[in-house]
């Protein structure tokens, strides 16, 4: 007789729905981190542009920290705004707090606080003066 019985297939079934189970929360996890580092680029990336365009068209920028977006609003000589925002990934929320970037690339000090589900904590830290810089120390 060729083939598989039913009790075979059963178990081998059961021994890879065991297999898949078991990964399931390292892939969530690892699928989370990139997220949270995706959403860091992203900000990186959104933050610089905003900072040059503010020094080359000398326009000022308000960075918004809502509890589950980030939204930055570039406001043109014309009083008209161009708005961009992200939303935090699902393992993240954050303070509520403005950072300003002037028309001549200063910005107003700030220290802003994201937290991570998965344990870290994202602290902001936003230097005075021209260039906007900033940085981020992550806390586990």
């Amino acid at each position: 007789m060729v083939g598989y019985t039913l009790l075979e297939m059963i178990i081998v079934l059961g021994i890879f729905m065991v297999l898949i189970l078991l990964a399931y929360r390292p892939i969530k996890i690892t699928w989370q981190n990139y997220e949270e580092r995706q959403f860091i680029k992203n900000f990186e990336r959104k933050w610089n542009q905003s900072t040059i365009k503010s020094i080359q068209e000398e326009k000022h920028t308000n960075v918004y920290f809502y509890h589950d977006l980030v939204r930055f609003s570039e406001y043109n000589k014309d009083r008209t705004t161009n708005d961009y925002e992200f939303s935090y990934p699902s393992t993240m929320h954050g303070d509520t707090n403005i950072v300003k970037i002037s028309d001549n690339g200063s910005v107003t000090p700030k220290t802003i606080k994201i937290f991570s589900s998965l344990g870290r904590r994202y602290v902001f830290v936003f230097q005075m003066g021209y260039g906007a810089k900033y940085y981020v120390k992550t806390y586990q």
